[in-house]
């Protein structure tokens, strides 16, 4: 017994050393790396994750432009063509656009987005479980000009890549889109921009995607705001390879809409609806097929058609609940028009 003593004290002061180690990292406000320590995924408790039918949201991205990232950015000899900017629109429905390496989308909003009480906007990727993820960048702007980027962390362990079905923690990851499971949205808050002098944070018309490049060896991959490399699955060598983007939701509005139409195209006009018919008219000014979707501001899709000899029949709408509406028409050649209805 006489021997055990000074190995239990030893034991201790090992113990007391460590656990004062880590109090002056939480003190000094240092990340501890390897740690989790950020929300755990969707539908644990302290998760963020928002479901694409949370109530908080709002509305969702009615233009996108998405310029295509390589299969493999170590060769460049391939880039992704899975999906097409239109997927992006709406309410996230597992239809996808995949970025590949170094990919990026950029969506618009009107009426933009604004600076709210918590979080202002939600990112949507198709990750089929809550550990195989791959990540982007968020960034917004006011104007398209000057984007301004979420302070992105990453924890995860870089001292070898993360293979291409290798998969992450979540509570590793913060600021980065794709955190989450399919269906559910990685939040952001615009506050936590901090000093932004060139962002109208109560008139944020632009959301830019960036896709994160898992790549940790040689210098070329991504790298969070402490510049720090972030590992993601790499290579992901197919046509759906990098950030796979399903939609962006606005959790906050601005009352004030852009005056700026988001797209030329006259493909419908929308005729006033006759006091007590309950019909909406709307008629096809394009000589081609328009597919055509209507909205409410949660995301709720009341009707879906595609015209036929350039005819639509009226639509009935007597039971729709007073309030905004989206019409979406969709062309030929990508072209879109968006009307907005109050009823």
């Amino acid at each position: 017994m006489i021997y055990k003593r000074p190995y239990h004290i030893l034991f201790n002061a090992l113990c007391e050393w460590q656990v004062f180690a880590l109090l002056g990292l939480l003190w000094a406000g240092q990340p501890l790396v390897g740690w989790g320590q950020y929300p755990p995924a969707a539908g644990k408790p302290g998760s963020t994750a928002i479901h694409k039918d949370s109530s908080a949201i709002k509305s969702w991205a009615l233009r996108a432009e998405v310029i295509r990232g390589w299969q493999d950015i170590s060769t460049k000899e391939q880039k992704v063509d899975f999906g097409t900017a239109d997927n992006v629109l709406g309410p996230a429905d597992g239809k996808v656009v995949s970025l590949g390496d170094s990919g990026v989308a950029v969506l618009e909003f009107d009426p933009p987005i604004r600076d709210g009480e918590g979080p202002d906007l939600a990112v949507f990727e198709n990750a089929f479980d809550d550990h195989f993820l791959e990540l982007a960048h968020v960034e917004v702007s006011s104007d398209r000009k000057h984007f301004y980027r979420f302070p992105s962390v990453s924890l995860t362990d870089t001292t070898e890549e993360v293979g291409t079905f290798d998969p992450l923690d979540p509570t590793k990851l913060h600021h980065l889109a794709g955190k989450y499971r399919v269906f559910y949205g990685t939040p952001f808050d615009l506050s936590s921009l901090g000093d932004a002098p060139l962002l109208d944070k109560m008139h944020v018309r632009y959301v830019k995607i960036i896709d994160v490049i898992g790549r940790v060896k040689d210098g070329v991959g991504s790298r969070d705001s402490r510049g720090v490399p972030i590992n993601d699955p790499y290579p992901t060598p197919f046509p759906t390879g990098g950030f796979d983007l399903d939609g962006v939701a606005a959790l906050h509005l601005s009352t004030i809409a852009t005056k700026t139409p988001l797209a030329p195209s006259r493909l419908i006009a929308l005729d006033p609806i006759p006091t007590g018919s309950g019909m909406l008219h709307l008629r096809v000014l394009s000589g081609a097929p328009v597919e055509i979707s209507i909205w409410d501001v949660s995301g709720m899709k009341w009707y879906h058609t595609t015209s036929k000899d350039n005819h639509l029949p009226p639509v009935p709408c007597s039971a729709w609940p007073e309030g905004m509406y989206f019409i979406t028409a969709k062309g030929a050649k990508n072209q879109i028009q968006t009307l907005k209805l109050i009823k």
